[in-house]
């Protein structure tokens, strides 16, 4: 994988990951995992360490874009972004490796890294005088992800 040009994140307005589409004009995103543990050292615990299981996980994923004008009907921009927003349903979110095409617009999935479901966290356009408008978004969520054997 290349500079993470061939790596895109796909968005669906519901928990439906059927109707997943990239974000289109993506410049950036990024997901994070974050791990609860709990001590469970003992009286037994050999050595000066201290032993640690993990109890949850919970994750954030976000991306950043340029806002693009006119939309296409095959990616989803800033106004389905605010739809998303505003509905208090889960979103099916994904992160794959895309099929590099000559001249194309590199929205088909080649192969799945992960995927979830989560709530829109935040929504930001970012629109500085004589510069690119831009926009960040992120989903957060809590528990297990899914990532393909």
């Amino acid at each position: 994988m290349r500079y993470g040009q061939f790596l895109r994140l796909f968005v669906s307005a519901d928990d439906d990951p059927a109707g997943l589409l990239p974000v289109c004009a993506a410049t950036s995103c990024t997901l994070h995992i974050s791990a609860q543990t709990e001590s469970s050292t003992t009286k037994d615990t050999e050595g000066d360490w201290e032993d640690y299981e993990v109890t949850g996980l919970s994750y954030d994923i976000s991306g950043e874009a340029n806002v693009q004008v006119p939309f296409t009907d095959d990616s989803q921009q800033l106004a389905e972004l605010i739809e998303m927003m505003e509905s208090s349903d889960n979103k099916a979110w994904q992160l794959a490796t895309i099929q590099p095409t000559q001249g194309g617009q590199n929205r088909e999935v080649d192969q799945v890294i992960c995927s979830g479901v989560g709530s829109m966290a935040s929504l930001q356009v970012n629109a500085p005088n004589r510069q690119n408008t831009t926009l960040s978004f992120s989903i957060s969520n809590y528990g297990a992800l899914t990532i393909p054997s």
